[in-house]
């Protein structure tokens, strides 16, 4: 996880012989800012694919707040981006910028909590359910035994 500032740039390392390039997850329930222009990324994306142009790097000016989420599409490392207010400042920042591993505690300072994973059955509907399939298979035991005598 990195943490900047409105308006920093990241520059993130591009193998195009490899396909690996960042590319924004637009569909991530992580993604904060539904308005984010993602389409830098997109000619990134066609440059490399479509274009076969060599590229090293890439960089990025994020201009809004929010949480962003970006893919290597060479191998699906994700590296979530938080982007505060020019008058925030992001926890464990050196520099301006904090960085830090994905992990409960990081991904709840963007908003993401734990939910209770334990599932409680749903007693009445597992017992309503056997005594359905059981009173099925004797209803057609007992129409074959009808049928056959």
């Amino acid at each position: 996880m990195l943490c900047i500032k409105q308006n920093d740039s990241l520059f993130f390392g591009v193998d195009s012989t490899k396909k690996y390039y960042p590319r924004y997850l637009k569909n991530s329930i992580l993604n904060t800012n539904k308005d984010f222009d993602y389409s830098e990324f997109e000619k990134l994306e066609n440059m490399i694919l479509v274009q076969n142009v060599t590229v090293k790097t890439f960089g990025f000016t994020f201009k809004e707040p929010g949480v962003f989420v970006i893919e290597n599409a060479g191998n699906g490392a994700l590296t979530v981006i938080r982007v505060v207010d020019k008058s925030q400042t992001c926890a464990n920042a050196k520099n301006g910028i904090g960085a830090s591993m994905m992990n409960k505690e990081s991904l709840g300072e963007v908003g993401v909590k734990t939910q209770k994973k334990d599932i409680d059955p749903n007693w009445w509907f597992i017992t309503l359910s056997f005594v359905m399939i059981l009173f099925f298979m004797f209803g057609v035991i007992g129409l074959f035994m009808h049928t056959y005598n």
